[in-house]
């Protein structure tokens, strides 16, 4: 259909209010991008589908989609062959994985009839469930993206000689501190880091008394951050774990992502499925919010009929809306509108082909039941 017909009917508008209803961004940007069909058989089993998500979210006990992370960047560099995924894709994908199983065993258990689930059969059957990797993800990847410390127990061995290094290193820094003099010092200094390596801050003048290695000078240059030579051993000592940290961290980070990179086209098939049933969610929140009633499809020759219609932006808007009834019979070739201006037939008139493009979209139309929704090819305005 045209898209400028669509516009002035307000078919982009509509979208976007319903796509509110979904539960991720990528499940309303799915919504928005929803086009009118023309085949029949496409459209009554879109129907289908939201019918069969609309019971579940109006059962006794509403079901909920567990989550659609959007996993779009991480699955495009798991494509990249020998490349390794950061801590942040890893958890998304974790997250992913989780989504995508919960929502396969809710669909799959005694939530969903077996009507249900073989009608939601093309979303079910491509979420894939691989506890495992899931599970050594959740392990390895704390929620805040870094890596555990128990992630490998050399990882754990090198964290642990870095901690307690680091902190016998900022001992000997304060003794050095302490055994200055008071004209050497600095207000408040305390021992501090510049450039990777820890340092302590002294006046100028006093560099040539603490020696060691200047890594850094502040803005007035009236303050210097030293490391004694005490510490240099010590320093070094740290950086080598530092590196080793680095190493293992990288070979853990590869070696998962390798665990995943066999599966990066179920794991993209699972997120589509995701995205799809987000997109039925929506449409079924609206239509429940919205008492759409399931309406008959007829071809344009049979006519159409409109049982309590009602504007779905203007219902939005909080507006006591009066509905309408309006029928055309197959034999009946024109319609005649007549009233005051402001009267309400421009709003009966993009109703009608609203109704139409949402029906043809696989969105239910504000009407009540006994309703026939006639199928275009185009619409004009």
């Amino acid at each position: 259909m045209n898209s400028h017909a669509l516009n002035v009917i307000e078919f982009p508008r509509t979208l976007a209010l319903i796509s509110e209803r979904a539960t991720s961004p990528l499940g309303g940007e799915r919504v928005r991008e929803l086009r009118p069909a023309t085949d029949r058989d496409v459209i009554e089993r879109e129907h289908a589908r939201v019918a069969a998500v609309r019971s579940l979210v109006a059962a006794e006990e509403p079901w909920h989609l567990h989550g659609v992370p959007d996993a779009r960047s991480a699955l495009l560099r798991l494509r990249v062959e020998g490349a390794s995924l950061a801590p942040p894709d890893l958890l998304v994908l974790g997250a992913l994985l989780r989504s995508s199983r919960i929502t396969r065993d809710s669909l799959r258990g005694e939530r969903a009839s077996p009507i249900v689930a073989a009608v939601l059969a093309a979303q079910i059957e491509p979420l894939v469930a691989n506890k495992n990797i899931e599970d050594t993800i959740e392990r390895t990847i704390d929620e805040d993206g870094q890596v555990r410390d128990d992630a490998s127990s050399t990882l754990k061995k090198i964290r642990r000689e870095l901690k307690g290094s680091q902190g016998e290193l900022v001992k000997l820094l304060e003794r050095a501190m302490a055994k200055l003099e008071p004209h050497q010092r600095v207000a408040d200094m305390s021992v501090t880091v510049r450039n990777g390596r820890f340092v302590i801050p002294v006046r100028r003048e006093a560099q040539g008394v603490v020696g060691g290695i200047v890594h850094d000078a502040s803005a007035t240059g009236g303050t210097l951050f030293v490391e004694p030579p005490a510490a240099v051993e010590a320093g070094n000592r740290i950086r080598e774990l530092q590196i080793e940290e680095v190493e293992e961290i990288d070979r853990i980070l590869s070696e998962l992502t390798e665990k995943l990179r066999p599966h990066r086209e179920a794991l993209g098939a699972s997120l589509e499925a995701l995205i799809t049933l987000d997109s039925l969610v929506a449409r079924a929140r609206y239509a429940i919010e919205f008492r759409c009633a399931p309406a008959e499809l007829s071809d344009p020759t049979e006519g159409f009929a409109v049982i309590e219609g009602r504007h779905p932006l203007l219902v939005a808007q909080g507006i006591d809306v009066v509905p309408f009834d309006l029928e055309m019979l197959p034999n009946e070739r024109t319609l005649l509108i007549s009233g005051p201006n402001t009267g309400g037939k421009t709003v009966l008139l993009k109703a009608l082909g609203l109704f139409s493009a949402l029906v043809q979209s696989g969105i239910p139309a504000p009407v009540d039941v006994g309703s026939r929704i006639a199928i275009f090819d185009n619409i004009y305005a």
